[in-house]
């Protein structure tokens, strides 16, 4: 049988991945699943999402609010191809630090600093933590989750590289100095959080 190239309606997946269903699969979409990296990762995603949920949960749970958490596993829409990559660049929307902390002696550096910042259509969430060697230990996650993307982090003396896991997440080895700048590299798209500082 040739492989479908054409990806399984989302709220098919979730109907499937809800009722835990396989028997219902035609033989084209499960060679489908068997062979589409993306419509594969929502499934073991839903699927994992409603084992966690007890058995009444979609009955218990008001239809805005499911539809609302169900929402953020939907990839974005198709876009059309471009032949130069586009350089999107994050703006900063919520920074959790508080000034007041470094008045505080025994609290002169606050553990962990989280970033949230927007570029485009995508969210990205950045954590920095502080260790007591004052070395940083940086991570996040984009959504919605981008397939195939390469994290780059650099300042002046340090350059590292990483990837996205298949729920959108990264994270480096202790890196020195608190100035960066970070780019999130996907196939025609390039996200750049420039100058981000623990300081």
């Amino acid at each position: 049988m040739k492989f479908s190239t054409r990806h399984i309606e989302f709220e098919e997946i979730i109907k499937l991945a809800e009722n835990d269903s396989a028997a219902e699969l035609s033989a084209a979409k499960a060679d489908h699943l068997g062979n589409c990296a993306e419509c594969a990762a929502q499934f073991r995603r839903l699927e994992n999402l409603f084992s966690l949920a007890p058995k009444d949960f979609l009955e218990t749970v008001p239809q805005s609010v499911t539809a609302h958490l169900l929402n953020i596993y939907r990839q974005p829409a198709a876009k059309t191809r471009k032949s130069l990559t586009n350089r999107l660049t994050g703006l900063l929307i919520f920074d959790d630090w508080k000034p007041e902390f470094a008045l505080n002696e025994r609290l002169s550096f606050q553990d962990t600093r989280q970033f949230l910042y927007r570029a485009g259509d995508y969210t990205i969430d950045l954590r920095v933590h502080l260790a007591a060697d004052e070395r940083y230990f940086i991570s996040g996650q984009i959504f919605p989750e981008a397939f195939a993307a390469v994290v780059r982090i650099c300042n002046a003396k340090t350059s590292l590289e990483t990837n996205l896991n298949e729920t959108g997440e990264f994270d480096f080895p202790p890196f020195g100095e608190g100035n960066f700048n970070l780019q999130i590299i996907m196939e025609n798209e390039t996200i750049e959080l420039n100058d981000i500082s623990f300081a």
